[in-house]
C-alpha cells in the first residue's frame, strides 16, 4: 500500500518567539551628565486580516491537502499530504471556474482539469457545486466543491473538493481540504483543543487478511480531535473510525466501532505544513497524515490521512479521508 504525504498558528505553534529586553542607553561618559535617550517604544504588529471564503474575488490560487483512493492494477490508498503537496486549485470567484493541477501523485502520471460554469450541474446548489465533463476519450472528470458544517455551524474560511478523475491505466478519487490557511505570524497565546469534527473520506474491512470479501461503510460517524501548543510546536490529533455498513447500496442504520488511531507531530515555525506518522492503539505504525490551519489563529484544523491496520480478527480496515476540526 503507497501512503503519499500539506497567516498565525503556523508560528503560533512554533516554538515561542525569543524575547529580550533593551537595555536602555545610559548618559555619555567623558563630560558632563547629558540627557540620556529615550528608547522608543517598538510599533506593535498588526494583526493579520483574514478574508471569508464566501468573499474573495478575482483569482486566487489554493494549496490543499488530500487524501483519496488510486485505481492501478489494484485500488489503493492515498493521503497523509502536508499543506500544499499534490493538489494546487486557481480559481477565478467571478464564476467560480476550477483550474486543478494534480502532480505525479501515486502511479498516476501528473495532470491538469478545468472546470467552468459550462461545467456545472443543474443539481448544484449554493452550498455544494457539482461541475462534470467528458474529456473526449468517453470518460467523465468530475468535481465536487462544498461547504464543511459542524454541529449545524458552516466552516467560513475553508472548503471541501472531492476529485474523481478517470485515465486509461484507472483513476484516481480524492478530497481535499483548502481554502484561506492560517499565517505564520498569526499564533494564538496559549494552547489549543478542537474538540467537533468533520470528515470526508473511504472506510472499508476486508476479510481474510486483505484477500477475502470487503464491506464498505459509511464515515459519517467518525469523530476525530486534536490539540496544538504553541510554547512547544506540538500538534497531534486523534481519529476514532466509525461507520454504517452500506448494503445494497444504502447505509444501514447500525454504527460499528473500527478502531481509533492517532498522530503526534511538530512544527518549527518556517512552514505552513505539518506531517507524521498514524498509530493505533498498540503504537504500531498503519499510516501517515498531514495538514495545516485555516482562518484567524487556527480557526480550523485540516488534517488528510490514510491508515490501513490488520486487526485482531486478521481482517484490515483501511480509510483514506480529510478530517476537519474546530475548536
Amino acid at each position: 500500500m503507497k501512503y503519499l504525504g500539506g497567516a498565525a498558528l503556523a508560528a503560533a505553534l512554533a516554538l515561542s518567539a525569543c524575547g529580550g529586553g533593551d537595555g536602555g542607553s545610559g548618559p555619555p561618559t567623558g563630560g558632563g551628565g547629558g540627557t540620556p535617550t529615550p528608547t522608543p517604544t517598538p510599533t506593535p504588529t498588526p494583526a493579520p486580516t483574514y478574508t471569508k471564503f464566501a468573499d474573495l474575488t478575482g483569482q486566487q490560487t489554493f494549496q490543499t491537502t488530500c487524501a483519496g483512493q488510486e485505481l492501478y492494477n489494484s485500488l489503493s490508498l492515498l493521503g497523509g499530504t502536508p499543506f500544499g503537496n499534490d493538489v494546487t486549485i486557481v480559481s477565478d470567484r467571478s464564476g467560480p471556474s476550477y483550474d486543478i493541477t494534480v502532480d505525479n501523485i501515486g502511479f498516476e502520471t501528473a495532470r491538469s482539469l478545468s472546470f467552468t460554469q459550462a461545467n456545472l450541474d443543474p443539481s448544484s446548489t449554493a452550498n455544494i457545486e457539482r461541475y462534470s465533463f467528458d474529456d473526449g476519450t468517453g470518460r467523465t472528470q468530475r468535481l465536487s466543491v462544498f461547504v464543511p458544517i459542524i454541529n449545524s455551524t458552516e466552516l467560513e474560511y475553508t472548503r471541501f473538493a472531492s476529485l474523481f478523475s478517470p485515465s486509461p491505466s484507472g483513476f484516481i478519487n480524492l478530497t481535499c481540504a483548502f481554502g484561506v490557511p492560517t499565517e505564520l505570524n498569526d499564533r494564538p497565546s496559549g494552547s489549543v483543543n478542537f474538540v467537533n469534527s468533520t470528515t470526508v473520506a473511504t472506510l472499508d474491512v476486508t476479510e481474510n487478511a486483505g484477500a477475502g470479501p470487503g464491506r464498505a461503510y459509511s464515515p459519517r460517524p467518525t469523530t476525530g480531535d486534536a490539540f496544538a501548543d504553541p510554547s512547544s510546536g506540538e500538534i497531534r490529533f486523534s481519529i476514532n473510525l466509525k461507520g454504517f455498513e452500506i448494503i445494497n447500496g444504502t447505509p444501514s442504520n447500525v454504527e460499528t466501532d473500527l478502531g481509533t488511531y492517532s498522530g503526534t507531530t511538530s512544527i518549527d515555525g518556517s512552514q505552513t505544513q505539518f506531517s507524521g506518522s498514524v498509530v493505533n492503539s498498540d503504537n504500531v505504525v498503519a499510516g501517515t497524515f498531514g495538514g495545516w490551519f485555516f482562518g484567524p489563529q487556527g480557526r480550523t484544523m485540516a488534517v488528510s490521512y490514510s491508515i490501513q491496520d490488520r486487526r485482531s480478527d486478521n481482517s484490515d480496515v483501511s480509510s483514506a479521508g480529510v478530517l476537519l476540526l474546530r475548536r
